[in-house]
């Protein structure tokens, strides 16, 4: 038995608990990284929102760590902790944020579930030949211990580097931080929402119970190993495209207004000469006229 059977979920090996803290505080870290790029976190000179960012930043380490760790099912509790613990904060002490911070949690979360497609096809593509292996070994046994730590280790790694990849493209197309409307929140939502509820879905019925045995989908559908990661990926495309409109909406609502402002003004200064410009030369006509007089 495993000295961490007590204090974690299936008595996981001392390997398999220093790679699960060191990915999940990872993740905070990439989440912290996304949540900064819509909502400025820690103004210049500004140390008291910088303790309260790094107070914040450790309780969301510790619940994740916490709860991942004791808890097998990790959801909803650990984003319902997660999510409650990021409002306690911005409702008091950011409320003009507080649709900013949605979206972002929102985002994140999906980003988290579609990088499972992924994850999950790397891993039958490694894990299957070590399978096949260790049915040809003559110690099954430790060749499944040696090498349960090191899929456990490769699962927590490809996560990680899984959700930065898909991170990247968003903090460069996100150039400048603009306010939200509710509306605009809600519907640059509607691809996470899709996102979560699909790999929910998925991952409900990978594996089933039947009458006979336990039957896993992808052993069954093998096609779903680059199906479903296609559909993350088209439904990552519509959030990225959402974003990308949303932020060059923006851009070009300023530059319409600008415009039109430009154009106006233009107009009004050509008025105004001309309208100096007759005035000038009734004046001139009247003093002639006078003079002649």
């Amino acid at each position: 038995m495993s000295r961490w059977s007590f204090f974690c979920k299936e008595g996981l090996g001392t390997l398999q608990v220093i790679s699960e803290v060191i990915a999940r505080v990872l993740r905070v870290m990439l989440f912290l990284v996304l949540w900064n790029k819509f909502v400025l976190l820690v103004p210049l000179k500004d140390k008291t929102e910088r303790h309260r960012i790094e107070m914040l930043s450790v309780l969301l380490i510790a619940e994740e760590i916490v709860i991942g760790l004791l808890y097998s099912g990790t959801f909803p509790l650990a984003t319902t902790v997660s999510f409650a613990i990021v409002l306690f904060y911005v409702i008091p002490w950011r409320k003009e944020d507080v649709r900013e911070t949605i979206f972002s949690c929102m985002l994140y979360l999906n980003l988290r579930f579609l990088s499972y497609f992924a994850v999950n096809t790397l891993l039958e593509l490694i894990s299957n030949p070590i399978m096949d292996a260790g049915l040809k070994s003559d110690d099954i046994e430790n060749f499944v211990v040696k090498w349960v730590d090191v899929l456990y280790l490769l699962t927590n790694f490809f996560y990680v580097i899984m959700i930065a990849l898909l991170l990247l493209p968003i903090l460069f197309m996100v150039r400048k931080r603009i306010r939200m409307g509710w509306s605009e929140a809600g519907y640059l939502s509607v691809m996470n929402i899709a996102g979560v509820v699909l790999t929910r879905t998925i991952m409900s019925i990978a594996i089933f119970q039947t009458a006979e045995k336990p039957v896993i989908l992808v052993e069954e559908r093998p096609q779903l190993l680059w199906q479903l990661p296609l559909i993350g990926f088209l439904l990552y495309l519509g959030e990225l495209s959402a974003i990308f409109i949303w932020q060059r909406y923006d851009m070009w609502m300023k530059w319409i207004w600008m415009s039109i402002r430009n154009i106006s003004m233009a107009f009004w200064i050509r008025f105004r000469l001309t309208h100096h410009r007759r005035v000038t030369l009734n004046l001139l006509t009247l003093q002639k006229m006078v003079g002649n007089r």
